[in-house]
Formats: C-alpha cells, sequence, structure tokens
C-alpha cells in the first residue's frame, strides 16, 4: 500500500514538472513575441525613471561628497540643491534635445528613401508604357511615346542616357539612310518623317549634362530635318543624309560628319569647330558666319559654297573642293595644308581675313577672283 502511494506522488510529480516546463515555455514564446513592441517603451520608461531619481536624489549626494574622504560632509541648504537640480535639468535637457534631432533626422532619411522608392517605381511604369507606344502603328500613339520619353529622360538623370539609347536606335531603325532603295516612285520619302523630326528635336533639346555617350546617329536619313539651334555637340553623322536640312546657329562642335551629305544645307551660324567633315560634301550649303575653327576639311566638297565671314583658324583644307565657293569675309588665319586644295576654280576671296603669306597668289593661280 505504501508502495502504490509513493509510485502515485513520484507520477504526480512527474506531470507537474512537465507541465510546468510546458507553462513556463508557452509565458516565454509570448514574452518574445511581445518584446520587440514592447522594448522601446519600456526602456524610455526605465530611462525616465532613471533621470527622474538622478533629478531628485543626485543633487544631494553630490554637494554632501567628499571625494578626497569618500565620506559625507555637512548637508546643504535646499537652494544649493535646487540650483544644482536646474543645471542637471538643463544638461539633461539638452542630451534629450540631441537624441531627439538625431531620430528626427533619421525619420526624414527614411521618408525620403520612401519617396524615392515610389517615384522610381512609377519612372519605371511610365518608361515601360512609353516604350510599349513607341510600336504602335498610329503616329499620334508614337509622338505621345517620344515626348513621354523625353519628360522621363529631364527627371531622371540616371534612365537619361538610356532613353537617348533607345531614341536613336529608333532613327537608326525606321530611318536608315538608305530607307528609299527598292521603293517604288510613289513611296519614295522626300523628307524626314515627322515621328524621326520630333526625336531629333528631343534630342536637340537635351540636358546634355546627363550625357554620358555621344549621339550616334551615322547612317541615317534626315534629309530636310529641322535642327535649329539644336545641341549637336560630338554627334556621329558618320554618312548620314542631310542633305536641305536646316541647321542655322546649331551647335556641331567636334561632331563626326565624315562621308555626310550635306548639300543644300543652311548651316548659316553654326559652331562646327574641331567637327570631322573629311570628304564631306556641302555643294550648294550656305556657311555663311560659321565658326570652322581646327575643323577637319579634308577632302571636302565645298562646290558653290557660301562661305562668307566663315571663321577658317586652323583649319585643315588639304585636298579641299572650292570651286565657285564665296569666301568674302573669310578668316583664313594659320589654315593648314592650304597648298594642297585641289580646286578654287571661280571662287571669290574678296576681302579674306589673315590669309597666311602666298594664299592670295596660290589661291589665284588656282583659278579664283577677287571681284564677282
Amino acid at each position: 500500500m505504501r508502495i502504490r502511494k509513493i509510485s502515485f506522488y513520484l507520477g504526480l510529480i512527474n506531470i507537474l514538472k512537465w507541465k510546468g516546463l510546458w507553462l513556463i515555455k508557452n509565458v516565454y514564446r509570448k514574452i518574445k513575441k511581445i518584446l520587440p513592441f514592447l522594448g522601446i517603451p519600456l526602456l524610455i520608461a526605465a530611462i525616465v525613471f532613471a533621470l527622474s531619481l538622478l533629478l531628485w536624489f543626485g543633487p544631494e549626494k553630490i554637494l554632501t561628497y567628499d571625494r578626497n574622504t569618500f565620506k559625507a560632509t555637512e548637508p546643504v541648504s535646499a537652494d544649493q540643491i535646487n540650483e544644482y537640480r536646474k543645471t542637471l535639468a538643463q544638461i539633461i535637457g539638452g542630451i534629450v534635445l540631441l537624441i531627439g534631432v538625431y531620430f528626427t533626422v533619421r525619420q526624414i532619411r527614411a521618408t525620403e528613401r520612401t519617396v524615392l522608392i515610389s517615384q522610381e517605381g512609377q519612372i519605371t511604369e511610365r518608361f515601360t508604357r512609353a516604350v510599349d507606344q513607341l510600336g504602335s502603328d498610329k503616329l499620334e500613339v508614337r509622338l505621345g511615346g517620344i515626348y513621354a520619353l523625353e519628360r522621363i529622360a529631364k527627371d531622371s538623370k540616371k534612365d537619361h542616357p538610356q532613353i537617348m539609347e533607345i531614341l536613336t536606335a529608333y532613327v537608326r531603325e525606321r530611318s536608315p539612310v538608305d530607307i528609299n532603295k527598292g521603293k517604288p516612285k510613289n513611296k519614295i520619302l522626300n523628307k524626314v518623317a515627322v515621328d524621326i523630326q520630333a526625336i531629333l528635336t528631343v534630342i536637340g533639346r537635351r540636358n546634355i549634362d546627363f550625357d554620358i555617350q555621344s549621339i550616334y546617329l551615322s547612317n541615317t536619313f534626315l534629309v530636310e530635318a529641322d535642327l535649329r539651334e539644336a545641341n549637336l555637340q560630338k554627334t556621329n553623322f558618320w554618312e548620314a543624309n542631310l542633305q536641305a536640312a536646316f541647321l542655322k546657329g546649331t551647335n556641331l562642335q567636334e561632331a563626326i560628319l565624315r562621308g555626310t551629305n550635306l548639300q543644300r544645307t543652311y548651316l548659316g551660324d553654326a559652331n562646327l569647330r574641331k567637327a570631322y567633315l573629311m570628304k564631306a560634301n556641302l555643294q550648294n550649303a550656305i556657311l555663311c558666319d560659321a565658326d570652322l575653327q581646327e575643323a577637319n576639311l579634308l577632302g571636302i566638297n565645298l562646290q558653290e559654297v557660301d562661305l562668307r565671314r566663315a571663321n577658317f583658324q586652323e583649319a585643315y583644307l588639304g585636298g579641299a573642293n572650292l570651286q565657285e565657293a564665296d569666301l568674302e569675309g573669310a578668316n583664313l588665319s594659320s589654315i593648314q595644308s592650304w597648298k594642297n586644295i585641289k580646286s578654287m576654280d571661280g571662287a571669290i576671296i574678296k576681302s579674306v581675313k589673315n590669309a597666311p603669306d602666298g594664299f592670295i597668289e596660290f589661291a589665284k593661280s588656282k583659278g579664283a577672283i577677287e571681284e564677282p
């Protein structure tokens, strides 16, 4: 009988032990779940409590404590304790203020990151939709996509280079230099298409500070394109067809125009400094008041071109055809390889400025005239 009782009590103890462990584990799990939410409030409450104790009991203990003997000194007056409390409160207030500023700054930065992520998501959505519009069969939809991409390029420096690449790729694909090859006469294009012109306008007024690479428009059909006042610095127009294009005041500094067809193109007041125009065809073009300083004009065709008051300072003219070109008032200061000019038959050299020694005689020997 006694053995049974002992067994019963041992079994009861064992059950209570496991039940107790189970209860402790469950309480621990619940506390663990709640702790992240209670952690900061509890911490703040603890700090407030500690500061309250420090403000109330601290001054008296500090003022009545001798650092040399490590013993309490004579009691101090209530006024002294209150003054010390004020000073201590100001110090604590300053610390609290700095902590508040720190957390405010953190909150502002977190908000800015959230806004930035939201903006990037919106830009991505707009970007995708605009690119889809470029593939539409309807002109007005394509134009909407082009101008939508322009807006994104202005808003997002990061997306600017990719957008310029997409637009230039569209021009190269939709308007190649041989676009009329094999077409019947009734479908031959006489000028650049409307959507291509829209892209050229967008490229011409882009923010060049966002560029990380040059604009690439080589081997493209850009006949009669309107690019007045456009910023096309360093643009690659290698062997493109820009016949009869309007480029008044256009910035083509350091542009690549090798083998480019520029017949009947208007380039008055254009900036062609250091431009590469080797073997380009500018027959009947207008370049009055154009800046061709240090330009590479080797083998260029300038037949019947209006070059009045153009600046040729340090330009390379070897192999150039200047037949019947009008050079009246042009600046020929330090022109290079002029002795290798191919032809000047009928060219007008009236009032040319800063011509190198011997140039006038050379030009006349090539058929140039001073008076028309």
